[in-house]
């Protein structure tokens, strides 16, 4: 898969060049991971000539317009979005908005989400819970900055095998700090069963969960289980099966699936914390 055929930024002027350079190389170097990742995986997505559109904003101003614009405002006060009709992720890249928040661990996560739509992995956005797609984009954006300074680093003399060492699924420390907070007294199995948009927790309690549910099925049968559920969910979805909500098809499939070793699932996830 090559670099020049996985991107494409859409800028505003105000946004200074290098960050635009670096933009187009967090969307290349994460992309780059997440699909090796998916191979080692054996879950199956298209990967090819996929453009995958991200546009950054300098003010917070112009960015909220644009998300009232597009019907999105239940997302104002956000710092990405992924627009699941246009196919296009929004980035606001103002530093007084970002505070201590990596403007590409944004772009990264708002790529991976949109990947996994114009690959065919997720066949729509409402065919996943909300916790999937949100875990799915934690296993990889916080290793932009590694990754970025990986290849600005490397060798003119580095090989393919070099650039292909996936940084993907390590550890996102940030979440697994979370995590540890709500752990022990998160009920793993009601979460999952829960429509994050219309029932939410705290949001970093919500990010955090997820990260911690997907990694662990991530690791759970070398990801077999993760990938059964990705095509479980995408059959369901195909068949326009309404009588349960996508959270609790999920939440019970995933039950059913684990049986007796679900006590050992769970310990598995809330062992992430630390």
């Amino acid at each position: 898969m090559s670099p020049s055929e996985l991107s494409c930024i859409i800028a505003a002027p105000e946004v200074p060049r290098i960050l635009v350079e670096q933009a187009l190389e967090t969307v290349e170097a994460v992309l780059q991971d997440f699909v090796v990742w998916l191979k080692k995986l054996n879950i199956p997505h298209r990967s090819g000539s996929e453009c995958i559109a991200v546009g950054l904003f300098d003010k917070k101003t112009d960015y909220e317009a644009y998300l009232k614009q597009e019907g999105l405002e239940g997302l104002t006060g956000s710092l990405g979005a992924t627009h699941p009709v246009r196919l296009i992720s929004l980035v606001l890249c103002d530093p007084m908005e970002l505070n201590a928040t990596s403007p590409y661990e944004v772009i990264a996560h708002e790529s991976i989400h949109l990947f996994a739509l114009k690959s065919g992995l997720c066949p729509g956005w409402d065919a996943w819970p909300r916790w999937l797609h949100e875990g799915l984009a934690m296993l990889g954006d916080h290793s932009a900055e590694k990754r970025l300074k990986m290849r600005s680093n490397r060798s003119k003399n580095a090989t393919r095998s070099d650039l292909s060492t996936s940084l993907f699924a390590t550890t996102n420390h940030e979440r697994a700090r979370d995590w540890k907070k709500v752990a022990t007294s998160l009920d793993i199995q009601a979460f999952l069963r829960r429509d994050l948009t219309k029932n939410p927790l705290s949001n970093d309690d919500d990010y955090a969960a997820s990260w911690a549910i997907t990694a662990a099925l991530s690791a759970w049968q070398n990801g077999s289980i993760l990938n059964s559920l990705i095509q479980e969910l995408s059959n369901k979805f195909m068949q326009y099966d309404s009588t349960n909500t996508i959270e609790v098809t999920a939440a019970d499939w995933l039950k059913s699936e684990i049986g007796e070793k679900w006590p050992e699932f769970i310990k598995l996830a809330k062992s992430l914390g630390g």
